[in-house]
């Protein structure tokens, strides 16, 4: 299993990787403390400092744009597959293809469940503001674990671009088959 982890430091709580601008501003351990910035992601902790969430929602939308890749990653996966079959390549070659895209499905489905845990974590803090910042890298693992505990492998043929890549085999399939009837007769 893949696991995304948060990098870390000996002795911090949780870093996030740098923001585009280079700067963390904080010690170890801790979140980034700052009297600027967006206000929305800026709040008063109940001992007293304002934590800023800026860096940690930079590395969260690093996050998504990988999502991207892999969405491209199923795209060129399903060209190759259909090309496979319209050029009456072996079987195997195809099945290959499908393993590729189911594999691109698990890949989705933890950066997913990874987001989803990251966010879900990062808005109870914000919302609990508690007194000491707490380990965010283990709290956002324990949710993730607890996600992926709940996979299938039924839930990878349900992702829509796996289930878009079987019918358009199926269709491209269905159409050499004709043309090559017609070739024939």
């Amino acid at each position: 299993m893949r696991r995304f982890r948060l990098p870390r430091s000996p002795g911090a709580a949780a870093r996030l990787p740098l923001p585009p601008g280079g700067r963390r501003g904080a010690a170890p351990g801790t979140a980034a403390l700052s009297s600027c910035g967006d206000e929305s992601n800026n709040f008063k902790m109940s001992g007293g400092p304002r934590v800023s969430f800026n860096a940690i929602d930079s590395a969260l939308s690093s996050l998504k744009n990988c999502q991207s890749y892999i969405n491209s990653g199923m795209d060129v996966a399903t060209q190759v597959a259909l090309d496979l079959v319209e050029s009456f390549n072996d079987e195997e070659d195809v099945n290959n293809m499908e393993k590729v895209m189911l594999e691109y499905a698990k890949m989705d489905r933890e950066l997913n469940h990874y987001i989803k845990a990251f966010e879900e974590t990062i808005n109870q803090v914000k919302q609990e503001k508690p007194e000491i910042l707490p380990d965010l890298e283990n709290l956002v693992q324990e949710k993730f674990l607890e996600m992926e505990s709940m996979n299938s492998d039924s839930d990878l043929q349900r992702n829509e671009k796996y289930m878009y890549f079987k019918d358009q085999l199926k269709e491209m399939k269905k159409q050499c088959k004709s043309d090559f009837l017609k070739m024939i007769l």
